[in-house]
């Protein structure tokens, strides 16, 4: 049985995490499904470029999975402006114009 998530985040000291994002029944997250015959490769160049911007401290992509080495500060959010909420908002998600598709940043 799975341990819940409340007892493996400690809530009051900052932390590194190794965090694995798997694709579930074996689908291909990047490069050539042997499978399907499927070409996935321009994945990873989006992931790459979110990533770098997301995950200052480390991660790498496989086939099917990835890796990301992230920092948690509990309390972080408790030494921030205002304006700072904002910008760190803005940079994950960047506002749309309604009515039309966005243009995929990554």
């Amino acid at each position: 049985m799975a341990t819940p998530r409340k007892y493996l985040i400690d809530p009051e000291v900052p932390l590194f995490y190794h965090l694995v994002s798997r694709c579930v029944q074996r689908a291909f997250l990047c490069g050539h499904d042997p499978v399907t015959g499927h070409d996935y490769s321009h994945r990873k160049h989006w992931l790459i470029d979110r990533l770098h911007a997301l995950v200052p401290h480390g991660y790498s992509i496989m086939s099917n999975h990835f890796h990301l080495c992230v920092f948690h500060d509990p309390k972080a959010q408790q030494r921030w402006s205002d304006d700072e909420v904002a910008e760190r908002w803005l940079a994950v998600s960047p506002p749309r114009s309604y009515g039309k598709e966005p243009a995929c940043q990554w």
